[in-house]
């Protein structure tokens, strides 16, 4: 199974401590998961904004980014784009993502993505339902 995970996913994850479903996902045989440099960037810029420093330090960020880096396939979609009509352009690259990697799910809590069901033979989907085809 091919799968990506928005910024949204990952901090969520991260935030709520949900570390067994982390270690799953991450060491899981059955499935790829793809970043790009992009992406990992802008967990790690939610993640450094002052409102979650409560939850979390700056050595368990660096740990974490550091798991994503390790266990994940980082793609270069640099000079490419989607074309996609999507109410926040910012979102293109993961639309793009998903394109060049022909994954079968991208995961997300954010709307604009999830309003569109889909691109090509990606299923855009939230984390509820991920946790329901991972776990059956």
């Amino acid at each position: 199974m091919k799968v990506i995970f928005d910024c949204n996913i990952w901090v969520s994850l991260f935030i709520t401590k949900q570390l067994n479903l982390l270690k799953q996902v991450l060491t899981s045989s059955q499935i790829q998961i793809f970043t790009t440099q992009e992406l990992e960037n802008e967990i790690r810029t939610v993640l450094s904004r002052e409102k979650f420093r409560k939850y979390v330090d700056e050595k368990a960020v660096k740990i974490f980014l550091f798991l994503i880096s390790r266990y994940c396939e980082k793609i270069d979609i640099r000079g490419k784009c989607a074309d996609v009509d999507i109410r926040d352009p910012k979102d293109v690259f993961l639309v793009t993502l998903s394109e060049e990697t022909k994954s079968d799910y991208l995961v997300s809590g954010d709307k604009d993505l999830l309003v569109l069901g889909g691109y090509k033979v990606t299923k855009f989907i939230t984390l509820a339902e991920f946790k329901e085809i991972f776990f059956t």
